[in-house]
């Protein structure tokens, strides 16, 4: 009997080892699953990671065009700064004038004054003169007036 129950004993660890084989034909299987998976990942990676060197290859040339247009800002602000420049001390001219002009204006204003003063010291010393005249007229007589006017004039 011993070589049945050595047989027995061979059966039973060849049952044991079949179901080990078999679990390890699963766990085979799971892996070479879990490896397809893995395959599966590395590829979206792969994807991935070319989406994204792409998307900075974009955000390289955005940033250069981004570069180019900081840089022509910068020529245009300074542009603008020479302009203003240039127009404040146009500016600082025409408030020179201005003053100037007003300075003439009021010494206009000024003659004006004396100008409308002495009219009306004279249109006053005339009329005064007038009256005088008309005094005069009276006194001599008409006639006699327009006798020396006329001896005035030359003939």
């Amino acid at each position: 009997m011993m070589n049945e129950e050595f047989q027995n004993f061979v059966i039973d660890e060849f049952r044991s080892i079949n179901a080990n084989l078999s679990g390890l034909r699963n766990d085979v299987s799971g892996l070479k699953e879990d490896v397809s998976g893995l395959k599966e990942d590395v590829s979206g990676l792969k994807e991935d990671v070319s989406g994204l060197k792409e998307d900075v290859s974009g955000l390289k040339e955005d940033v250069s065009g981004l570069k180019e247009d900081v840089s022509e800002l910068k020529y245009d602000v300074a542009s603008l700064k020479e302009g203003q420049i240039r127009l404040e001390a146009r500016m600082d001219k025409s408030d020179e004038r201005q003053d100037r002009f007003e300075q003439k204006l009021n010494a206009v204003y000024e003659q004006t004054a004396g100008l409308s003063e002495f009219r009306a010291e004279t249109i006053s010393k005339l009329n005064s003169i007038m009256e005088d005249n008309k005094s005069i007229h009276e006194i001599l007589g008409e006639h006699e007036v327009s006798i020396r006017t006329l001896r005035r004039k030359p003939v």
